[in-house]
């Protein structure tokens, strides 16, 4: 069961991502010095006050514009009490705006935040009809087990290739992790094969595993573990690459057996912030660990910030 303060905590979390994501769209404030807290302690006159998050902008003028947040995640309303105490707050701090979000307030509570020209009463509710320009479907990631590499010539001959010793070199002198091109080609074969739909993420922290996110609401396999040998050329595109700086590649063949694992997503918790934006925590349990994903967005902007955090399992 969720408590009260973890609930709290929620709410804090999705405001200060809605206000980064704000702040990141307005290219006046990119250069500007910003520090943003949380459960910022302040103490005037030898009173403590708790600010749930405050936001300071230096715009060099000698003094900052300040404002801050107070977040109460209760089922009831907020009353007036609550309106007078925040507004003491925003005095504490020297604020030029307030925003006490809640998921709602008592009349009594609007009449008081009137009487404070620098209050502002938001709305956040968790009924997310619909996340802006995305979609969270399921996801899939793929485990190698074994795979064998042959690269072929424009003539169609073999180049002989070591792993261990030879190496890949793209235009340009860069050198390529070989076990990571092997595992990209591998991810676009599947999801063509499987019809996956395109990805809009990755994740390459492990070898031989990868992970995507899809922005469809229907994938070609269903929700479990798949098991799968597979054989498949394909084409070098998008600039040459070369075996030891010497030899370019023209194709590679692959013989594969790996694991596809569909995993639906979990929605842990999710908030419309009246006005300002929308954010949800995402989780999906795959089977080399727990990742998390917290999407931000609002319906002005073209643009959604995905913030993703991941927990391995140890082996």
């Amino acid at each position: 069961m969720t408590t009260n303060l973890e609930k709290g905590d929620e709410l804090e979390d999705a405001v200060e991502a809605v206000e980064k994501f704000l702040i990141a769209q307005n290219p006046g404030l990119r250069t500007q010095n910003i520090r943003i807290q949380r459960k910022k302690i302040i103490i005037v006159d030898g009173v403590k006050h708790e600010i749930d998050l405050y936001v300071e902008i230096d715009f060099g003028l000698g003094s900052p514009f300040i404002y801050i947040f107070e977040c109460k995640n209760w089922e009831e309303n907020v009353n007036k009490n609550e309106i007078i105490v925040f507004s003491e707050k925003i005095q504490c701090v020297n604020a030029q705006n307030g925003y006490f979000i809640a998921k709602g307030f008592s009349t009594y509570a609007e009449a008081q935040a009137k009487r404070d020209s620098r209050i502002k009463l938001l709305i956040a509710t968790k009924e997310l009809d619909k996340f802006p320009f995305i979609g969270f479907s399921n996801s899939f990631s793929t485990e190698t087990a074994q795979a064998e590499f042959g690269f072929l010539d424009e003539s169609g001959s073999l180049i002989k290739f070591e792993p261990d010793v030879s190496s890949l070199v793209a235009e340009g002198g860069n050198l390529l992790d070989f076990k990571e091109f092997g595992s990209r080609l591998i991810n676009n074969f599947v999801t063509k094969k499987y019809d996956v739909p395109m990805t809009i993420i990755e994740s390459t922290e492990k070898t031989g595993f990868y992970m995507g996110y899809t922005d469809s609401t229907e994938t070609g396999l269903p929700v479990g573990e798949h098991i799968f040998e597979d054989q498949f050329m394909s084409q070098i595109n998008g600039g040459k690459i070369y075996v030891n700086g010497t030899t370019a590649i023209a194709k590679v063949t692959c013989k594969v057996k790996h694991k596809i694992v569909i995993t639906a997503p979990i929605f842990i918790w999710q908030y419309d912030v009246e006005s300002k934006g929308k954010v949800a925590l995402i989780r999906y349990e795959l089977t080399r660990g727990q990742v998390d994903i917290k999407a931000v967005g609002a319906d002005q902007y073209k643009v959604v910030h995905l913030h993703t955090t991941r927990k391995d399992i140890l082996t």
